[in-house]
């Protein structure tokens, strides 16, 4: 192979990596003011969900599924409050690492459960004070690998 074949074999090589990373584009928001979350959608996303109590997001080919739930802790939450009600409670004897994270600056916690769990992945993270106090939310993945939950974490935004 001459020079010139490998210069265009290289940047052709790097178009396509740097098409597959780029993210889909956001074309929508979802947003709830009780729970202090706003989720970027992308082109093909749908989202439902219970204004103050819980959402569901989901791609176009519905193979992967994402939810937001407000969990009830004492009124000052703090991540290990949040951590330690998921160990008592039935997903406890399933978690199978837990590591720290960020979601959109805020300190998190990452939860890797067991295969047989009916989630993949959760992160804990305590949303500020909007008005009734702050909460933990549960953020869930379904029939997700851990490269999609990161993504998905991606477009979560605390308010």
């Amino acid at each position: 192979m001459d020079t010139m074949n490998i210069k265009v074999y290289i940047c052709l090589l790097l178009l396509l990596l740097s098409a597959c990373a780029t993210p889909p584009p956001v074309t929508d928001i979802y947003q709830d003011n009780r729970l202090c979350f706003a989720v970027e959608l992308p082109a093909d996303w749908s989202a439902d969900g219970v204004t103050g109590g819980f959402a569901s997001f989901s791609p176009a080919n519905n193979e992967q599924s994402f939810r937001i739930t407000n969990v009830h802790l004492d009124d000052t939450p703090t991540l290990t409050d949040a951590l330690a009600e998921l160990r008592r409670g039935p997903l406890g004897h399933q978690i199978a690492a837990v590591r720290e994270i960020t979601v959109d600056h805020h300190p998190a916690v990452w939860v890797t459960v067991a295969p047989t769990a009916d989630f993949t992945f959760l992160a804990l993270v305590i949303a500020p004070d909007c008005g009734d106090g702050s909460h933990a939310l549960f953020i869930s993945a379904t029939n997700a690998n851990q490269a999609q939950f990161a993504a998905f974490l991606t477009y979560v935004q605390i308010l």
